[in-house]
């Protein structure tokens, strides 16, 4: 959300950004309080619309503010870092799965994700307040 205030010009497309974060996390908190299949499937779908908008602004995002002869290593990174801590959580979830039971560890995950939604949300805001203010001293995605 940080990045994206900085790299959208318009409201609607944050706006878009902050909805494709938000709906993940409740697709998953939908899935767990689900009673049977048929609502759990619901939200399944629910959670993927929200993934379709985050993968449509992310790419479209990343094209933006990368250098085009620096944007196959930009991706390539960034599918690395999407990636290579799956094993590491899976390891993590399967232990805490026990003493937490599945509502526990769903909620602990949707709730980090809601948080750092909140936080990213209130940087954004700030990053963009400032650079509309004229201040000088506001950096571009680019570096940091």
């Amino acid at each position: 959300l940080w990045l994206g205030a900085r790299a959208f010009n318009t409201a609607q497309s944050l706006r878009w950004l902050t909805l494709g974060c938000l709906i993940p996390p409740l697709g998953v908190l939908g899935v767990l309080m689900s009673p049977n299949l048929a609502p759990a499937l619901m939200f399944s779908a629910f959670q993927g619309l929200g993934f379709a908008v985050m993968s449509s602004l992310l790419g479209t995002l990343i094209a933006r503010v990368t250098p085009e002869n620096l944007r196959g290593r930009v991706s390539s990174v960034r599918v690395f870092l999407a990636s290579a801590p799956r094993p590491i959580a899976t390891f993590f979830g399967g232990a805490l799965l026990g003493p937490l039971g599945v509502l526990g560890l769903g909620g602990l995950l949707s709730g980090s994700a809601v948080s750092l939604i909140i936080y990213g949300m209130a940087r954004a805001r700030l990053d963009r307040n400032s650079v509309l203010e004229g201040d000088r001293t506001a950096r571009t995605p680019l570096e940091y």
